[in-house]
């Protein structure tokens, strides 16, 4: 769906100068000339719709509750009163069909943008391929990564020359520069509890970005970034940049997220463990097997926690353990990182019992 403000950028890549007045006309689906009418009773105006004049004769038939686009050789010459609320006078050569046109292009790619990133969802597509359609769409690099700093898609072809960007894409996930940099501007407490896209300026990345990060259960999942490299920051960029965010949460509900660790048949298998509930054997057969343990044996369960809510990204802290522990399943779950360690038999007991129903 077509913002104002993405108009508004728009209006302004097809003009010399534009000046607005009190534009606020909600929706937009479509942008018309104004064809010759001889009052006002002749315009058939529908919601949705953007009126583009040129005439003061024009602008006199429409009502003033309507939105117009006024185009004109000079904008100190345009013919639109001081007065007149929800209008933009445009200075530009551009007749109001070609001016009108232009516009109406813009909306139509949106739309079948946002058709197609719809359709990559409902075929259960990838993240990538989201990326893949977005590219032409915003403009710049876009990178999602997730709750272990992995780097999970980007945009094609597009290079930039910021250090840790290029680092997640070489390497496939943040280094220890990286996090350092987000501790360092307390990104890591901001982010676990951001709830829309933020506008970072150029804070972290080299250059000024706007990130947005996606929770399932209030938990940290995925992180899109993008970085503003070669289309500046506007509000009209970051609408356009949160109409992929929606599409991405929505795909999100959509497949459950099982590419996730956090999300994984082990973490049910957990959740037994720690209640003491008990589960048909076969599940727990099933289950035990995807986190590499033995059906029959006795397990251990180390919980490992920040020293607060939002010190360490918990997913980075579980990708860590299991790179100096590979052979031990850390699942994640209420906050914490839970070790999971195949006791000996001489252990006599196990911490925690699952009961076959």
């Amino acid at each position: 769906m077509t913002t104002p403000a993405m108009l508004i950028d728009w209006i302004q890549s097809l003009s010399r100068e534009a000046r607005c007045q009190s534009f606020s006309p909600g929706a937009i689906e479509w942008i018309e000339p104004l064809p010759p009418v001889a009052g006002e009773e002749n315009v058939v105006f529908e919601k949705g719709a953007i009126l583009v004049c040129e005439e003061d004769r024009e602008i006199r038939n429409i009502r003033e509750d309507i939105p117009i686009i006024v185009v004109c050789k000079k904008l100190s010459e345009a013919p639109l009163p001081e007065h007149r609320r929800n209008a933009i006078a445009a200075e530009t050569n551009l007749s109001k069909q070609a001016f009108a046109s232009a516009l109406q292009k813009r909306i139509r790619i949106i739309d079948r943008w946002e058709h197609d990133l719809d359709r990559i969802s409902a075929e259960r597509g990838s993240y990538q391929e989201m990326l893949d359609i977005s590219r032409d769409v915003l403009g710049n690099l876009v990178t999602m990564s997730d709750s272990t700093y992995r780097l999970i898609a980007y945009t094609p072809d597009m290079p930039i020359d910021d250090p840790i960007t290029n680092e997640l894409i070489e390497k496939g996930f943040h280094g220890e520069r990286a996090i350092a940099r987000f501790r360092e501007t307390k990104a890591l407490s901001r982010w676990a509890k951001q709830g829309k896209t933020h506008y970072s300026g150029n804070r972290i990345t080299q250059y000024p970005s706007m990130n947005h990060v996606f929770k399932i259960n209030g938990a940290y999942f995925v992180q899109m970034v993008m970085t503003c490299n070669n289309v500046p920051y506007s509000q009209g960029l970051l609408d356009t940049f949160d109409i992929l965010a929606s599409h991405i949460k929505a795909h999100i509900r959509r497949c459950q997220s099982y590419e996730s660790e956090t999300y994984a048949e082990g973490t049910e298998l957990l959740s037994a463990l720690l209640a003491g509930k008990t589960m048909p054997k076969d599940i727990i057969a099933r289950q035990a097997r995807s986190i590499g343990l033995s059906e029959n044996g006795a397990i251990r369960l180390y919980a490992i926690k920040p020293k607060t809510a939002d010190a360490e990204n918990l997913g980075y802290l579980a990708r860590r353990i299991s790179s100096m522990l590979p052979d031990n399943p850390v699942v994640l779950r209420d906050g914490a990182a839970y070790l999971v360690v195949q006791a000996r038999k001489s252990d006599g007991k196990a911490d925690r019992t699952v009961r076959a129903a």
